[in-house]
């Protein structure tokens, strides 16, 4: 959860797709450290969805009308992980911030799911869905209700501990720590710890494992961007090591062969635009393949 300008719950009345050459060559690039290098069939979009909505409720923001539009940014993760297909006449509840715009992988909560078939809802299953938008609706109350400066502890619907941290007139502040939905009684996991600062994440937060509890990313924030390094890791081996400026991919991506300390791939960034060479290596440092961008299109 961070800071954000509206949150509302809307009716899908029209949807409309949109290309973006930063979106297609992220998307090649998740594909491509996801599924393996040459692979070409997948899910993962590389498009900005644009949704007209009927107002159902505003939880923050105010609205001149009942109609308004809200844009959805592409998730880059394999297929599995994107929770919904966005259907006409579909409810869902939206986290946005003022430019009304939302992540498509982590902010978009599926409304009254309980009514919609199993073909409706798609991969996502009933009881998955229950627990991401039970999640939604903690984090309304969470915002709407806290003012205390104190640290404090939050509890999802079950009674387990979801987060513990400071809330001031419903911006985060200080340390924050999440766990994940574990079953009652059990041991707690660590999710995501790190610091904000009136609302914004800032400097280094890291992202835990499930299973052991190592360290799976860490993360450099300026004011919620991603600013400077994204290190991934599998136990405690490198994964990946991304740089950013200002939220956008800026200088090498480097990923490494599972559990290996050889290079797999390296792909070029210039203010979120692949640029220059992009480079493949197989698991002995030999060169495979190699690409040279210009502004994110393969240059002839």
């Amino acid at each position: 959860m961070a800071a954000f300008d509206f949150i509302l719950s809307g009716k899908v009345l029209k949807l409309e797709t949109f290309k973006r050459p930063e979106y297609e060559a992220k998307a090649k690039e998740a594909m491509q450290h996801t599924f393996g290098y040459g692979s070409q069939k997948t899910e993962i979009p590389d498009f900005e969805t644009k949704l007209t909505l009927k107002l159902t409720k505003s939880y923050k923001g105010k609205f001149a009308g009942e109609e308004l539009t809200v844009w959805v940014k592409p998730s880059f993760t394999s297929e599995y992980c994107n929770y919904f297909h966005f259907k006409k006449d579909m409810e869902y509840v939206f986290f946005l911030d003022k430019n009304m715009m939302t992540d498509y992988h982590s902010l978009v909560y599926l409304k009254d799911f309980k009514k919609y078939s199993k073909e409706e809802l798609g991969r996502t299953s009933k009881e998955y869905a229950e627990i991401i938008y039970n999640s939604a609706m903690k984090s309304l109350e969470m915002i709407a209700n806290s003012k205390s400066a104190d640290s404090q502890k939050f509890y999802n619907s079950d009674n387990v501990l979801y987060a513990e941290g400071a809330l001031i007139e419903g911006k985060m502040e200080g340390n924050w720590t999440t766990y994940y939905a574990t079953a009652i009684g059990s041991s707690l996991k660590k999710n995501e710890s790190g610091t904000y600062k009136n609302g914004l994440k800032i400097g280094e937060w890291f992202a835990y494992n499930y299973t052991d509890g190592s360290v799976e990313s860490r993360t450099s924030y300026e004011n919620t961007e991603k600013d400077g390094w994204v290190k991934t890791y599998h136990k405690d081996n490198l994964y990946s090591n991304i740089s950013f400026k200002d939220g956008k991919l800026h200088g090498k991506s480097i990923y490494y062969h599972w559990k290996s300390t050889e290079i797999c791939y390296i792909y070029n960034y210039e203010n979120g635009l692949l640029e220059g060479e992009s480079t493949a290596f197989d698991i002995k440092g030999t060169l495979i393949d190699k690409t040279v961008y210009c502004k994110g299109f393969v240059k002839a």
